[in-house]
């Protein structure tokens, strides 16, 4: 069910009862059937204060915290019901399911006996359901148990699938083939609202709960009270199914091998957030100057990181640090002993509800530069960047982003241990005068021309990482706290 091959043709066509249903879907039927079947349909406001609809169920900001458990198990329901094991498993077009779904229901001339042979097959569907649970769940077991050298192919998804009891996966099986379904495979490339999407949905829905009710689900903290509620569920699963699931699925399907790219560069990114999150709160801690806080909060200023060919995700083993191109070596030398004392106090304090992050290594010679490394830091302080590298490596343009942002460090002689007292809590015009302006001496920044000639303001243009930093940028660090 669960694609794997990577079909470069657009979606075929459909029967001509799918085509009705598509019809049917952007009109007051279908599409307002399921509406009021959902019943609570998310609504939006826009700035105006006008309410508009969310197509897709309910928004993630919506839901109530304590729905988010029953949320996160019904999503791997769904993830088992359709095969997507991984994180970067995706379904491909639905059309020779529909057309089974078609034949079935629509293109029968003795629908008599039509239902006889259901009925029949519905007696039996039992030892073959038992087999696919079985299956379904040994695959689960073998990708959470992998090595860990594959992006996604490990990890809590397939885990929680292998903890489902299979008696209970195969009474899903059981209810797909008395649906009269080949196989459990919503169409994401089609409309959400067709009669065949709208079943799957309902599947979903109502085996879900259930499972939940038979207590099958308790592993993944399910709430029977919000397990029981039939349109809240129903809204999970078009937000889940008609958002990361279609998206997931023609991503992949129109550009093959883009899933699993961005399932890698999501990671480091995540891991390079957690790292930026920690390092703001250490220095925070200390009371550093206000730059220092801000260069160390955008994320962009921190070095990724790449699991190499032979490192094991699954045992947090092979990250190597990715080469940060132009990054002064005194902001670098300053995270890197703030990481030092984080490891230590989680030695010193193993009692504590400390966790200690996965190690990165920089390898011998170093590990080149990734495309998230390559991306321009917004609003850090100008010695972020090594004079040399800020001098011959950017343009006018990117320089002119730095100007005006501050600077956090002093001359490399005073970022000793011994200096750092004199410097690190100083008000920016003391510190500009005793420490900052011998930095500014070694960038050469941009003329009132050159400023003139590329349109720009003389506070620079500001770029954007996407990171959606909301800092302060103005170095005021003696006269008001940081903003968190």
């Amino acid at each position: 069910m669960a694609g794997t091959s990577k079909r470069k043709a657009g979606p075929g066509g459909r029967s001509s009862s799918t085509k009705k249903q598509r019809a049917a879907g952007s009109s007051s039927g279908t599409g307002g059937g399921a509406a009021a079947a959902t019943g609570t349909a998310s609504e939006e406001h826009d700035e105006r204060g006008a309410r508009r609809r969310n197509p897709h169920g309910i928004a993630p900001d919506d839901v109530e915290e304590a729905a988010k458990p029953t949320q996160r198990a019904f999503q791997r329901h769904i993830r088992m019901a359709a095969g997507l094991l991984t994180a970067d498993a995706f379904l491909e077009p639905a059309d020779a399911y529909i057309d089974h779904y078609d034949k079935r229901f629509n293109d029968a001339d003795d629908m008599e006996g039509l239902m006889r042979q259901i009925v029949a097959e519905s007696k039996k569907p039992n030892k073959d359901a038992q087999k696919r649970a079985e299956r379904l769940i040994r695959d689960a077991k073998v990708i959470a148990n992998g090595d860990g050298a594959e992006p996604g192919h490990f990890g809590q998804i397939a885990k929680d699938i292998s903890l489902m009891p299979a008696e209970h996966v195969a009474f899903f099986f059981a209810a797909v083939t008395r649906a009269g379904l080949k196989a459990f495979h919503p169409d994401v490339f089609g409309p959400t609202h067709s009669t065949y999407n709208l079943l799957h949905r309902h599947l979903a829905v109502s085996t879900f709960q259930s499972i939940a009710g038979w207590y099958g689900y308790t592993a993944l903290n399910v709430s029977l009270t919000v397990a029981q509620d039939y349109h809240l569920l129903s809204d999970f699963y078009d937000n889940f199914m008609y958002g990361t699931v279609r998206d997931n699925s023609r991503k992949e399907h129109y550009s093959p091998g883009s899933l699993s790219k961005s399932l890698v560069h999501s990671s480091a990114s995540k891991r390079r957030a957690r790292l930026a999150d920690r390092r703001y709160k250490e220095a925070k801690l200390r009371g550093y100057r206000k730059p220092i806080l801000r260069m160390l909060k955008v994320k962009a200023a921190h070095s990724d990181d790449e699991r190499l060919p032979g490192g094991d995700a699954r045992k947090k083993k092979g990250l190597h640090i990715c080469t940060k191109d132009g990054r002064n070596p005194v902001f670098t030398a300053f995270v890197r002993e703030m990481d030092g004392a984080f490891l230590k106090r989680i030695e010193r304090n193993p009692n504590r509800n400390l966790k200690a992050p996965e190690a990165r290594t920089v390898t011998v010679p170093p590990t080149p530069s990734s495309t998230l490394s390559r991306i321009l830091p917004v609003g850090v302080p100008i010695d972020f960047w090594d004079p040399q590298f800020y001098n011959n490596e950017l343009d006018v343009r990117e320089k002119a982003m730095y100007m005006n942002t501050g600077v956090a460090f002093p001359l490399p002689q005073f970022c000793t241990d011994s200096h750092v007292k004199e410097w690190s809590k100083l008000p920016a015009k003391e510190f500009m005068a005793k420490f900052g302006n011998d930095v500014l001496a070694q960038y050469n920044q941009p003329t009132p021309e050159e400023i003139a000639a590329l349109g720009l303001d003389n506070d620079g243009e500001q770029g954007n990482e996407g990171d959606d930093e909301s800092t302060d940028l103005e170095d005021t660090d003696g006269d008001e706290e940081m903003d968190d």
